[in-house]
């Protein structure tokens, strides 16, 4: 990336560089009285400065984002017989292309050589400030967001779940690279870092809530192994704080689905592969199914897609992502809802998109709604 912005800054200098002398008319005899063709100074004037307006114009049509063109013209062109115009433009437009656009141009019309210096050496420091920029760019890309590589490591404690360690590391979390179908609160992606947790190998069956809250509410009763559904948010967070754990964030929850992917669906971006992974409205035959008889992912989870989706910890906000911590993130203060994530055995592969982001009242409940916990390493 640095490589590519210095060849660009070298070659948009190059090109303004010479295109400014040639259009601007500039010759060495500035003290003749007329042109070679017999024109006065005023005629010459008059060309150079429409020459100019044509420089800056052809300028602007390849930078859009830098000083408006009349301005830019009429500082430079116009009012150039102060040499102090020429400070006053770098001070305006706050910008490196802009700043070389005066520069070319008052040489052109025959600014002083101090000035020239100083714009040089503005010149220089822009380029340098893109530089390192981009270095801190490339540093953050490939050295500072990498997810953890999964150890393999698994706790079974006295209820007979399994917790899997999910080692800390940086992600984008959000709308994934290529994704035209994200909504807009699943936008910006972001850089997000999270410290190490565990979480439950599965979504909890209806067998280890019965364990722990002496009760099943499942509309789907009777499969000890399948996910416990028809539980609130407040049923949910009950039984993790029950054992000691709860219910993870959403960032949590994205990281540990991802895996250390960037594919919209995990498994990658063809929804043909997810039948292998999850349990959705293609294959479930409008039922929940036993936990694990999926391919779990890269941090040896199962169905974090379909099957019932789950309910999270955080409150849900639609522009969060654009105030988003980057450590930890714990959702907002407050809300309405709480968020819940993965899709379930009802929705199509639109809803398995690993980004999407729904949410529900804490009272609710159906029965393609589940949960599953995490603690702390």
């Amino acid at each position: 990336m640095a490589k590519l912005k210095i060849t660009t800054l070298l070659a948009v200098l190059g090109l303004i560089f010479m295109s400014s002398f040639i259009a601007c008319g500039c010759n060495d005899d500035d003290d003749d009285d007329n042109d070679s063709d017999g024109r006065t100074d005023d005629d010459a004037d008059d060309d150079s400065a429409d020459d100019c307006r044509d420089v800056i114009d052809g300028f602007m049509d390849n930078c859009p984002d830098s000083a408006d063109s009349d301005q830019l013209y009429e500082v430079v062109c116009e009012e150039n017989e102060d040499p102090d115009c020429l400070l006053w433009c770098m001070d305006e437009f706050d910008d490196c292309q802009a700043v070389i656009h005066c520069y070319e141009l008052d040489e052109c019309l025959g600014a002083d050589d101090d000035l020239n210096d100083d714009i040089d050496d503005d010149i220089d420091d822009d380029a340098d400030d893109d530089v390192d920029d981009d270095v801190d760019d490339d540093v953050d890309d490939d050295d500072e967001c990498n997810p953890g590589v999964y150890s393999g490591n698994q706790d079974t404690d006295g209820w007979g779940l399994v917790w899997n360690a999910i080692p800390a590391g940086c992600f984008y979390m959000g709308c994934s690279d290529g994704d035209d179908h994200c909504d807009p609160e699943e936008n910006p992606s972001h850089a997000v870092n999270l410290s190490a947790f565990q979480m439950t190998q599965s979504e909890i069956t209806q067998g280890q809530y019965t364990a722990v809250i002496g009760s099943n509410p499942s509309a789907f009763a009777g499969c000890s192994d399948c996910p416990v559904e028809m539980a609130t948010w407040h049923n949910a967070a009950a039984f993790c704080a029950a054992i000691g754990g709860s219910l993870p964030t959403e960032a949590q929850w994205e990281y540990a689905a991802r895996a250390g992917t960037t594919a919209r669906f995990v498994c990658g971006d063809d929804p043909a592969c997810l039948d292998g992974v999850a349990w959705y409205s293609d294959n479930a035959g409008a039922a929940t199914h036993a936990v694990m008889q999926k391919t779990a992912n890269a941090y040896g989870l199962f169905d974090m897609l379909g099957n019932v989706y789950e309910w999270l910890g955080d409150w849900y906000g639609a522009d969060y992502y654009s105030v988003s911590p980057a450590n930890n993130p714990q959702g907002p203060d407050s809300g309405t809802g709480r968020v819940m994530r993965g899709g379930s055995w009802v929705v199509g592969d639109y809803n398995l998109r690993v980004s999407q982001r729904v949410y529900g009242a804490p009272g609710g409940m159906g029965d393609n709604l589940g949960f599953r916990c995490v603690k702390g390493e």
